[in-house]
């Protein structure tokens, strides 16, 4: 090497040392501040802090914008003297306003944190948003906040409109459970928060929350309470969505409006369980809830607990009195009263049990002419899980004999009353006793080979009852039957989904072919990938399988 060569690269080294000192002096060092986690869905890091350090914010800034900011909370343990504290901000909406030529920071105390992952304190994205900084900057100037679910959002203290909604939803809940079960509601979770802390609602909440307080001192007693609650607003006209700890409820004029509608249990000890959870772990008794009061909220009647601020304190623990948008129950909650939450079992009928009260009458799938495309099918078909006979009658077609079986009532009712060339029967493919002998009805009394049908049960069912299923079709199966198959897998988790579920298996594809050949049966086709199904507004990610058992 050259001297010049040599002098060169020695200029260049020093120039970039300079700008490596530059930039540490600029932001926080890495040792005691870093972003460890930067997705499109979430930005997660910590700070090293003295114990006895103030509260700290840490923001999330889009050039010289400051978009949005949470707390760092404390965690227990120390790290040579210092505590560690953790930020997370969900990031629903913020990619859209970002630019190509746009730098993305995290900062705490004016300075930057760095970003592990990419090694620097600043970030541009590899494409650009659909909107500009600029609209940014008008929707904040005009009362917009990212949410605490990453969506930006008109802050719910201003939009009236909002309020309007969920206090007639939440009202008209009330006037219901008390009608028809004596529960009375009352302002529970974040907007109890809010009207203790803030005397009205929380800016950056995404719902309204409510509660009732079982009469069921048993914690699975008041699961099923909750399943009868959610069964009886269905059948009033409610869209009920239901989840393990909670209802989420709209109805046909509460718009983007939701309520979710927590049910709390009076334990034997006196004391309250919460099976949605809390932070604080301390005992709280029934007294602390009951009796109700009544209260105000944005101008409208409610009831409240008798101690709400000791409820909120057990709810959200001793931090509560500081408003933080990025607070995440996945990592505040300490304890919960798990025995009383509604299993996934419970989640799907009550799921499906809302769907066909508002019934949408498609054309049949595009897998049944998968399906019948195949040579030398049984002529008797088992549509396992038929939901309202959508494929029943394309199935029937040629002759072929079919038993449709679902365990929604609302939906046999469906299916009875869109065909008559084919027979449904309202049974729980869970109850073995009842499958098997409606699998020998199908067969007949010649014992003739079956076409078992089953398009989305697989990602529905709990994995155990899903393979209780295969191991009883298994035991009941003889040489000739067929298995079609179509369900989700896992390359559909995270695409864009027409309806919310809580619940919902994404299996990938080479697990379920082994859980079939581990049974008996041998793959005689298979198709998958997105464009086989799309549906409203989502294509999803499909496997379809056709599968005969081995002599």
């Amino acid at each position: 090497m050259s001297q010049r060569s040599r002098t060169l690269r020695t200029l260049l080294g020093g120039v970039r040392r300079r700008i490596g000192r530059d930039r540490t002096a600029a932001g926080h060092p890495a040792e005691r501040a870093l972003v460890e986690t930067f997705t499109k869905q979430e930005i997660a890091g910590w700070l090293l802090l003295p114990p006895d350090a103030p509260e700290c914010r840490v923001s999330l800034w889009l050039n010289d914008i400051a978009a949005t900011e949470v707390v760092a909370h404390p965690e227990p343990d120390t790290v040579g003297g210092l505590q560690r504290r953790r930020f997370r901000f969900v990031l629903y909406d913020f990619w859209r306003f970002a630019r190509t030529t746009d730098t993305i920071s995290v900062r705490y105390d004016e300075r930057p944190v760095l970003l592990a992952a990419r090694k620097s304190y600043g970030y541009r994205p590899k494409i650009d948003g659909r909107s500009t900084p600029e609209e940014l900057i008008t929707l904040l100037r005009t009362g917009h906040i990212f949410g605490q679910g990453g969506k930006i959002q008109l802050g719910k203290i201003i939009d009236t409109g909002w309020q309007d909604q969920v206090l007639r939803l939440h009202d008209a809940v009330h006037r219901h459970l008390e009608a028809e079960f004596g529960l009375r509601t009352f302002l529970g979770y974040g907007t109890l928060l809010g009207y203790v802390r803030d005397h009205g609602f929380i800016d950056h909440d995404r719902d309204f929350d409510g509660a009732y307080l079982s009469r069921h001192t048993d914690p699975a007693a008041a699961a099923e309470q909750l399943i009868t609650v959610a069964e009886s607003l269905i059948r009033k006209g409610f869209q009920v969505i239901p989840k393990a700890s909670c209802l989420a409820i709209k109805d046909l004029d509460s718009g983007a409006a939701q309520i979710d509608l927590f049910h709390l249990v009076g334990r034997p000890d006196g004391t309250v369980g919460f099976p949605f959870g809390s932070v604080g772990s301390a005992p709280v008794p029934v007294s602390a809830i009951e009796p109700l009061q009544p209260a105000t909220l944005a101008g409208r009647p409610v009831l409240v607990p008798a101690d709400p601020t000791a409820i909120v304190e057990h709810l959200y623990g001793p931090g509560w009195r500081v408003p933080d948008p990025g607070f995440s129950w996945l990592t505040a909650r300490t304890t919960r009263e798990s025995r009383a939450l509604l299993d996934h079992d419970q989640q799907d009928r009550l799921y499906w049990t809302d769907f066909y009260a508002r019934p949408e009458l498609l054309p049949p799938s595009s897998f049944a002419p998968w399906v019948l495309d195949h040579p030398e099918l049984p002529d008797r078909v088992v549509d396992l899980g038929c939901g309202d006979g959508r494929d029943s009658p394309v199935l029937a077609g040629d002759g072929r004999t079919v038993i449709g079986i679902d365990r929604i009532p609302a939906a046999v009712a469906l299916a009875r009353s869109r065909t008559e060339e084919a027979s449904f029967v309202e049974a729980d493919l869970n109850d073995g006793d009842a499958l098997a002998d409606l699998l020998g009805r199908a067969r007949g009394a010649s014992g003739a080979p079956l076409l078992h049908y089953a398009r989305g049960l697989a990602g529905t069912l709990p994995e155990p009852a899903w393979l209780t299923l295969l191991d009883r079709l298994a035991a009941t199966g003889r040489p000739g039957d067929l298995l079609a198959l179509e369900l989700r897998i896992d390359a559909d988790r995270n695409r864009p989904k027409a309806n919310f579920r809580s619940f919902r298996r994404f299996p990938p594809p080479a697990e379920v072919i082994t859980q079939l050949t581990d049974r008996g049966w041998t793959i005689l086709d298979r198709e998958d990938g997105t464009g086989l199904s799309p549906y409203r507004t989502e294509d999803p990610a499909l496997l379809r399988l056709l599968a005969t058992r081995r002599q």
